[in-house]
């Protein structure tokens, strides 16, 4: 027998009162703006040869037809600052940004998306949906190819205003918990993380070493202090095994480049 609508939305209710301990975004009903997108967190490198973004024009694949699009990317310093902006006109269904430098080592950014208005479904696709998917490039040195990635946890909510204020972070802090990834890092491997923050409230990472034949338990390697919309590193030579990250946000997962010294042209990169 199926559960009447009411006690069946009274158990979810109640059930996300119960943990929501360990909900990775806000409970509280949220009300958007006209023109608001919903965003990943993604990560600008300045420190290798190039970035690319490869933008999803998601309501021109819903309407199976070209359709103008206005591409923005919003960065923030590692501190969480607001730097630049960069956009993009285009009707493509996707469309490949070289980033332009912006004078940083790293950084974040968020993809938003403004559409001309043009029809009445037009309009409903777009108050539909608001979420665009997006996926970051990398490439090392000039002569290298680029390798790819998408978008880390986010959920942050924005107009492209420069007020801070105006950026609504759905994502929200959780109970404490130790994340161990199944990757194995090997000594040969150079290794960068990157962990991003997409919270409303300044957060740290315990980056945690495994246990060696000297050293028979785990030991901290760093702690990270990341602000609001920063990004925090480190960097990790020599680790054989694998890592562990203490956390509270709701997602800690980190960005991985993985380089090697006697390949300069060795670039991977990957969401633990």
């Amino acid at each position: 027998m199926n559960t009447p609508p009411p006690i069946r939305r009274i158990k979810a209710a109640l059930g996300r009162i119960r943990y929501r301990a360990y909900l990775p975004h806000t409970t509280l009903p949220i009300s958007f703006a006209e023109g608001v997108s919903i965003s990943d967190q993604f990560l600008y490198r300045g420190d290798i040869a190039a970035n690319r973004f490869v933008a999803e024009n998601t309501l021109a694949l819903l309407l199976g037809e070209p359709l103008e699009v206005t591409h923005r990317l919003i960065f923030f310093d590692a501190d969480g600052r607001h730097l630049c902006e960069q956009s993009h006109l285009t009707s493509s269904y996707f469309d490949t940004i070289d980033i332009e430098p912006i004078g940083v080592a790293y950084a974040t950014y968020v993809h938003t998306t403004s559409y001309a208005k043009s029809s009445l479904l037009v309009e409903e696709l777009r108050s539909l949906q608001r979420h665009h998917r997006g996926y970051s490039l990398f490439k090392r040195t000039s002569d290298s190819v680029f390798a790819a990635v998408h978008g880390n946890f986010g959920g942050i909510a924005t107009d492209g205003s420069r007020t801070m204020a105006r950026h609504q972070l759905l994502a929200r802090h959780r109970s404490p918990f130790l994340y161990t990834p199944q990757h194995r890092f090997t000594k040969g491997d150079s290794v960068w993380l990157y962990v991003m923050n997409s919270c409303s409230s300044r957060e740290t990472v315990e980056v945690i070493l495994p246990e060696t034949e000297h050293e028979p338990e785990p030991r901290i390697h760093t702690s990270l202090s990341i602000p609001s919309l920063g990004v925090g590193r480190c960097v990790l030579n020599g680790v054989d095994g694998y890592l562990s990250f203490r956390s509270r946000l709701p997602m800690c997962r980190p960005l991985v480049f993985v380089e090697r010294a006697d390949n300069r042209h060795h670039f991977d990169v990957f969401h633990t």
